[in-house]
Formats: C-alpha cells, sequence, structure tokens
C-alpha cells in the first residue's frame, strides 16, 4: 500500500512539473491597476477624464519579458494586441472608472471633447520575468511611466514619473 502511494505522489509531482513546461509560448498579460488601501474613503467625482494612447518609450519595444523552464526552454510575456501603450491606457482608464469617475480612453486623434481633465503618458519600463525551479517559481514585474494629466478649466499641467517593481514566488504557476 505503501508503495502504491509513493507511486502515485511520484506520478502527481511529474504531472506538476511537465504540466508547468509549455515551450516557446507567448503567453498575454492582463494589465490592471492595483486598487489603494484607502479605498472606502475616495468619494465618486463627476469629473469627465479623457486618457489618450500613451508612448511606448521603451528602450527595447519587443516582448515584455521571458518565463524560462526548469526543463529547459522558453515562453515569452506580451499584452494581447503587443501594444503595452494602449493596454497601459487602457488599464488607467479603468481604474478611474472603478474609482467612480467618468473616464474613458481615446482614439487616436480623436479631438478630447468636453473633457474636465486630459491624461496622457509615456511607457518607459515594464518587463516580467519568471523562472522555474524545482517545486516553485520566481515572478519579478518592473514599470516606469510618466503620466501627464491637464486641466481644461485653467490649462494647468501636472506631471509625475510611477516607478513599481514587484517579485513573488508561486508553487503552481
Amino acid at each position: 500500500m505503501a508503495g502504491r502511494m509513493l507511486r502515485l505522489i511520484g506520478w502527481v509531482g511529474m504531472l506538476a512539473l511537465v504540466g508547468c513546461a509549455a515551450k516557446g509560448d507567448v503567453v498575454p498579460l492582463n494589465l490592471q491597476a492595483v486598487p489603494p488601501a484607502n479605498e472606502g474613503r475616495i468619494k465618486k467625482s463627476d469629473v469627465t477624464v479623457v486618457v489618450l494612447p500613451f508612448e511606448d518609450a521603451r528602450p527595447e519595444q519587443g516582448r515584455l519579458g521571458t518565463r524560462v523552464h526548469f526543463w529547459g526552454g522558453r515562453s515569452y510575456y506580451d499584452v494581447p494586441g503587443g501594444k503595452p501603450s494602449e493596454a497601459m491606457a487602457e488599464s488607467v482608464a479603468g481604474y478611474l472608472r472603478a474609482k467612480g469617475w467618468k473616464a474613458r480612453v481615446a482614439k487616436p486623434n480623436e479631438p478630447t471633447g468636453a473633457a474636465d481633465v486630459v491624461l496622457w503618458g509615456k511607457v518607459l519600463g515594464l518587463a516580467v520575468d519568471a523562472e522555474s525551479k524545482f517545486m516553485r517559481t520566481n515572478i519579478a514585474a518592473k514599470s516606469k511611466v510618466a503620466v501627464q494629466a491637464q486641466n481644461a478649466a485653467d490649462e494647468s499641467i501636472v506631471r509625475m514619473t510611477l516607478n513599481g517593481s514587484g517579485s513573488d514566488s508561486a508553487f503552481w504557476y
């Protein structure tokens, strides 16, 4: 009985390792903003925000990153459609809508209309890398985005650069 149990555990372990071993695939990433911790204190607003498509100013405008597999081989990360600048603009607009703002993404060369705030920016860096090891996968992500917002009432402009990085280790990935 103990021998059967050990063989079953061995087979399950091998299936888990082999199941993580897809090579050469492109994995689409769904970019989503993380809500702040003080979410309950923010009130809804009647401000209308138009988010212009962001500019992709990354030094290397290829894929977003790679995953090195435990048994060898690589998979590549990219956003659906292959344009991180458009995914970033959609992510920002979605975040603002989730916070109660009236936000939408403008199409290229579309007039901003009666927007109270026009927001645009540059993706300066965006990378996701993962390395599979025995019984775990280490994941690291970094982003750097320059954002500008213009108030339509007084035409003032606010500029800021947002940096983010994080890492995690996942058992099953």
